[in-house]
């Protein structure tokens, strides 16, 4: 482009090439600094959270813990939700933070910590990365150093209020670091493991069981209609047994059923009944979901817990107390201590009956042997 509108002025053009998008300023000869000024950006509002479960049956007692755990503190309130693989921890994770995401003005943020994955945990600082990103900080003011990076987290997050979902966590260590500054933030935590070493940081563990059998069969209901569960009620009845409550279980069957609509529930629970081919008949679409929750927890056990483990597959009935375990794992004259075992094994593979002795979960019998 040439700009005549100064014919008298010998010599004088003014051209632009190529391609130019947008508003372009062309000038002759300047005096001074030039300044261009964009309006501030809004401030960056992240909602992260995943959606909410397809099928989600009670938990009143659980979701009543977590509305117990929020209130005013000088710091965050922190709530960790431990249970064995399947139980259905993310789902009632999500289930909470979707009830109570309104009340956090500056967005949820949620990050899959990848503690029992079979891959290694993701790193603490990958996700405040993350974070930082989201939470509006140019990436090239990111830090690279953890140090640096936990330092400007608690900065940016000092004055919001915010709702953190860490999923699948491995440790107290990936966790913590990862806590916001400000008390308006709410982080709900889930894992495998305890979490012990957080109760310091103000945390509440609270225990995530498998379902009660009423609640496991209104599972099926939800994911099948209540029509045919209603019309074998009995078998619908006997398919949550043996799927022991655990969600991952009941909606691998629900699914065979739901592809099936001429399947009859008594044939799946046929199917389920033999201890040895049950895990093969709770597969579904190729994949067996259930075998893999629980050879990842078995992988991430110490050697004297994955020797409790083993042993305890020779014990014939599904209860047993203390004196069978201390019975199968003794090496010489001393039993392994009951602290490998019971930190790992006991919480996510088996459960307290609250009699003084302990039951595997209802699909585990195949699992340990």
């Amino acid at each position: 482009m040439t700009d005549d509108a100064n014919p008298g002025r010998a010599g004088s053009s003014n051209e632009i090439s190529g391609t130019v998008w947008g508003p372009s300023v062309q000038a002759g000869t300047i005096h001074g600094d030039v300044h261009f000024h964009e309006p501030p950006a809004a401030p960056s509002v992240p909602r992260q959270l995943l959606a909410e479960p397809a099928y989600f049956t009670n938990r009143e007692s659980e979701l009543n813990r977590l509305a117990a755990v929020v209130g005013g503190r000088s710091r965050p309130p922190v709530a960790v939700l431990t249970g064995p693989g399947g139980v259905g921890k993310t789902a009632l994770a999500m289930r909470w933070a979707h009830r109570v995401a309104s009340g956090f003005a500056h967005g949820q943020l949620y990050a899959d910590l990848g503690g029992f994955s079979g891959t290694e945990p993701v790193d603490p600082g990958e996700v405040l990365g993350l974070f930082l990103r989201a939470l509006g900080v140019a990436p090239a003011r990111v830090p690279v150093g953890l140090a640096e990076q936990t330092a400007l987290y608690r900065s940016v997050t000092a004055r919001r209020s915010l709702l953190l979902v860490l999923d699948n966590a491995y440790s107290a260590a990936q966790v913590r670091v990862l806590l916001p500054a400000s008390p308006s933030c709410l982080v709900v935590v889930t894992s495998r493991s305890r979490l012990s070493g957080l109760v310091p940081e103000g945390a509440s563990i609270i225990d995530v069981g498998p379902l009660p059998a009423a609640e496991s069969v209104a599972l099926l209901a939800d994911a099948l209609g209540e029509a045919r569960v209603a019309a074998e009620t009995g078998d619908a009845e006997a398919v949550a047994r043996l799927c022991g409550g655990l969600p991952i279980a009941l909606c691998v069957a629900a699914a065979r059923l739901a592809g099936r609509p001429r399947l009859s529930i008594r044939r799946v629970a046929g199917d389920l009944l033999s201890e040895r081919d049950r895990l093969r008949a709770l597969s579904v679409g190729g994949g067996r979901p259930v075998q893999a929750a629980f050879d990842v927890s078995y992988r991430f056990l110490a050697a004297p817990a994955a020797l409790a483990y083993r042993r305890l597959a020779l014990h014939p009935g599904p209860a047993f107390g203390l004196g069978p375990v201390a019975a199968l794992t003794a090496t010489r004259t001393r039993p392994v201590p009951s602290r490998h075992w019971s930190s790992r094994t006991c919480w996510r593979n088996w459960r307290r009956t609250g009699f003084g002795s302990t039951t595997w979960y209802g699909c585990m019998p195949e699992v340990r042997r």
